[in-house]
Order: C-alpha cells, then structure tokens, then sequence
C-alpha cells in the first residue's frame, strides 16, 4: 500500500517532499518568445480528490524528462518538488502557491483512480483581445490576450506569433 497523499490545500514552502494523489486537468507548453518552436515550460494543473487546484511547472531543461509520462486526465502519484509562491498576471489557479518540478521529482501513473472525472472539463472562448506588440531584444514581437471559462476558474493565456 502507498503511502498516504497529502492535501494540495496544505501545500507550503520550503518542504520538498509532498506526496500528491493528482489528475492532470490541463496540461499545455509555453513556448519562447524568440522560437515559437522552442518550448520554454510545460505547465499543468493539478487537482486533488478534494477538488483543489494547483498548477505545476516543468521548466525547460526537464521537459524532456516528463512529458512522453504525463497525460492530461490521468491519475498520478507525484512526489518531491520545489513550492514556490504563485505570483504575477499569469496563474493558471488561485492557489497561493504552485509546484516546480525538480531532477529528483517522481510521477507514477495510478490505474485505481478515485478522484473526481468531472473535473477534466473543456474550456470555453469568452474573449480574445487585440493584438499588441512588444520589443525584445531588438526584434517585435507580437501577443493577444486569450481568456478562456470553465465551470469554475477563467483562465488567461498569452499568444505570441
């Protein structure tokens, strides 16, 4: 038997070994601002059988590592990440924290799965805002604001092209 899970709601920093039971409910890359090609972070969001939210991140150097292993809707025990404070204009959830994952991090796909189906839901287009462009290292860069609705978060996604 696995050890007990713990809480996406007790998360807390500096603690680095957390054992989560947790369905992928979303699971998206960011690509570079420079090449669109270049993958920058694969992001995701976590959800607990309480129904929490977290969003987790795999930066760059790991994606590799992970992403032939996660699939958005499955069930994972996940151990072993950094908790960083969940700041800026881009949260995915209203969690006070997110997830980084580490070198060390763990992910085992769980095929007795008793958390929530529902909670893979599909977003809705509420609103795509105008097209604007930014300077970046000498080159222009363009974005549009995408904000997308579930049945309980709005989420806002940058574009660049």
């Amino acid at each position: 038997m696995p050890p007990p899970s713990d809480r996406i709601s007790k998360l807390h920093p500096p603690r680095e070994v957390w054992r989560l039971r947790v369905r992928v409910l979303r699971l998206w890359v960011v690509h570079s601002f420079e090449n669109h090609d270049v993958p920058n972070s694969m992001e995701m969001i976590l959800v607990d059988e309480n129904g929490t939210k977290v969003q987790a991140t795999v930066k760059k150097h790991l994606i590799n590592r992970f992403k032939e292993h996660i699939i958005e809707c499955h069930v994972y025990r996940m151990s072993y990440f950094s908790i960083v404070e969940n700041v800026g204009s881009y949260r995915a959830t209203d969690h006070e924290y997110k997830l980084v994952f580490l070198n060390r991090t763990v992910v085992i796909n769980v095929s007795d799965d008793n958390i929530i189906a529902k909670t893979c839901v599909i977003d809705l287009l509420i609103s795509v805002g105008e097209e604007k462009e930014y300077f970046k290292d000498d080159k222009i860069v363009k974005m549009i604001v995408v904000k997308l609705a579930s049945k309980e978060y709005v989420y806002i996604r940058l574009f660049s092209f």
